[in-house]
């Protein structure tokens, strides 16, 4: 691969729950934004037009493959002539995915990822789907890593042998409330994983990533052993360079930022550090309560008559 140099993207923005076309109405203007500053490639929210309300009423938030979302990228990629993408919760078959979709300026759709790895609690309301994560393109070989993969190895090992020249981290990842048995080191410890994940990411690989988070208040009734939750998103939203060189980076207000980063093999790794466990690096201690939900939250989903019923009428929609 030659080297280049690309102009991207990162929108930071709140999501009301259940809301998807004032969700999506909301961000248009950023897009514009970052059309107007030169980006070629727009990079949105993890579930930005579903929500992150994790309850039973996140089904009916569903969409079919190629539903409003997906309808309303492929609008905004042919008016500003970007390269775009999002996730949102898809309905097929009788089960819901967190799927990321990726368009290209002329509204086709090159890219589709399933997030492979539910996180905590997300595993009681969508199922989990291993599939290539990387598109030649263009831009070069684009990887996707989506919010909590990317602390994983088997995600990091998957981007490095498809061969990512660069990786788009779609996320939605709030700050938990204080609760035990979290202590306000662990907060802290949370946050400044958050903060620095696009970094880490782009110095495991080589490559330059683009990091997206929401904003906004979050509130969820999550099931044990995580109690009724009320906190925020934090942002964090950050375009990297090659090894982990910040050209950008947000705080906890909505809007955009733009930054060109540069493509160059040389700069990517020649083979992957070594993990800890199944973690890409040691993982804040909260990661690791994550284990009991996703045990519970498996059985759950699967027994589920009305999960069945509300995804096969969502997919029939479509």
């Amino acid at each position: 691969m030659e080297a280049k140099r690309i102009r991207v993207a990162a929108v930071q923005a709140s999501s009301d729950e259940g809301d998807i076309r004032n969700n999506l109405a909301r961000v248009a203007p950023l897009v514009s934004e970052a059309s107007a500053k030169g980006a070629q490639l727009v990079l949105l929210p993890e579930f930005l037009s579903t929500g992150y309300r994790l309850e039973r009423s996140i089904w009916e938030r569903a969409e079919p493959p190629n539903g409003i979302t997906a309808q309303w990228l492929i609008e905004q990629a042919r008016t500003y002539a970007v390269w775009i993408g999002t996730s949102f919760l898809e309905a097929s078959g009788s089960d819901f995915y967190n799927s990321f979709v990726l368009f290209d300026p002329k509204g086709t759709e090159v890219l589709r990822v399933r997030k492979s790895k539910p996180a905590a609690t997300e595993v009681y309301y969508f199922r989990g789907d291993r599939s290539g994560r990387v598109v030649d393109t263009p831009l070069g070989r684009i990887g996707v890593s989506i919010c909590y993969e990317a602390a994983l190895f088997e995600t990091m090992e998957a981007l490095y042998r498809q061969g990512a020249d660069w990786v788009l981290m779609p996320m939605s990842a709030p700050t938990p409330t204080l609760n035990k048995p979290l202590s306000p080191a662990d907060i802290d410890e949370y946050n400044d994983a958050i903060r620095n994940l696009a970094s880490d990411v782009s110095i495991d690989l080589g490559v330059p990533t683009v990091m997206a988070n929401k904003v906004g208040r979050w509130q969820t009734q999550s099931p044990w052993p995580f109690p009724l939750e009320e906190s925020s998103f934090p942002g964090f939203s950050t375009i990297c360079d090659a090894g982990g060189i910040v050209r950008s980076q947000m705080g906890d207000e909505e809007g955009v930022i733009v930054a060109e980063v540069e493509l160059d093999a040389l700069t990517k790794a020649s083979e992957l550090p070594a993990s800890v466990g199944k973690w890409a690096r040691k993982p804040p201690r909260l990661f690791n309560l994550f284990v009991i939900a996703e045990t519970l939250g498996k059985i759950a989903y699967l027994a589920s008559v009305k999960r069945r019923r509300i995804a096969r009428c969502v997919s029939a929609a479509g």
